[in-house]
């Protein structure tokens, strides 16, 4: 029971990461189809069942942390594990591309749905004119990955667990500020002045945002020494 319910926690939140990666996908790469408002309506489905799998996650991992079913360095392991996942599946969305020809087959073709599915996406190897780099990389997962940093910091301050919770959308804040405000804004200026280049924006907001999981899952696995070290 006990790995179980650890074992749901990173599945929920790993559907969380694989929902968000999804709607950014889809987003951009219907920009360059000219199905901007198709886009942004199924990129928030995705979007919402994103919020879904965090609200699970957080609910399964309470129970973690309240019944003590793990330790602050198996939550790291397992967590990190699941980034390293998440980046991985951003890295590999960000080399692919949904093109109008195989997008229009998707819809109209005779082929069975799965089939169509298949062959529907190509290599994405195109070049951003707006690179996001530095901070702005680091920061364009952290709305999504502050929450498990924080439970992480519950398991050795559980007297704290309420302040550190409270935290966790201030933190998010910060990364929703970077996206909304610097780096949305710049791509969509490039997309609405050609369309085609939302290509060469999802493969470098993708690109970024795996940066940002693979340095978040770092933080964890670094997070029982960090801890150890602060309390001695």
């Amino acid at each position: 029971m006990n790995y179980l319910t650890l074992a749901a926690a990173a599945v929920f939140f790993l559907l969380h990461l694989v929902s968000e990666t999804i709607a950014s996908f889809i987003k951009y790469n219907f920009s360059s189809l000219g199905r901007h408002m198709l886009g942004i309506s199924l990129s928030n489905i995705f979007a919402i069942a994103s919020r879904g799998f965090v609200a699970l996650y957080g609910i399964s991992i309470a129970v973690v942390i309240e019944k003590s079913f793990a330790d602050i360095q198996i939550y790291g392991y397992v967590f990190s594990f699941v980034l390293i996942l998440g980046a991985g599946f951003s890295l590999l969305l960000a080399n692919l591309k949904l093109s109008k020809a195989a997008f229009e087959d998707l819809i109209q073709g005779k082929l069975p749905l799965h089939q169509r599915f298949r062959t529907a996406f190509s290599a994405n190897d195109t070049t951003c004119l707006i690179p996001v780099r530095g901070v702005a990389a680091l920061m364009l997962g952290t709305q999504f990955i502050a929450v498990v940093i924080a439970y992480g910091l519950c398991f050795y301050l559980p007297q704290n667990r309420l302040l550190i919770i409270s935290f966790v959308p201030l933190v998010s804040m910060m990364g929703t500020l970077v996206t909304i405000l610097w780096v949305e804004p710049r791509l969509a200026s490039m997309i609405d002045a050609d369309n085609v280049t939302g290509y060469s924006a999802a493969r470098e907001f993708l690109r970024a945002r795996a940066l940002s999981f693979s340095f978040c899952a770092a933080l964890l696995l670094m997070m029982p020494w960090l801890m150890s070290g602060s309390g001695s």
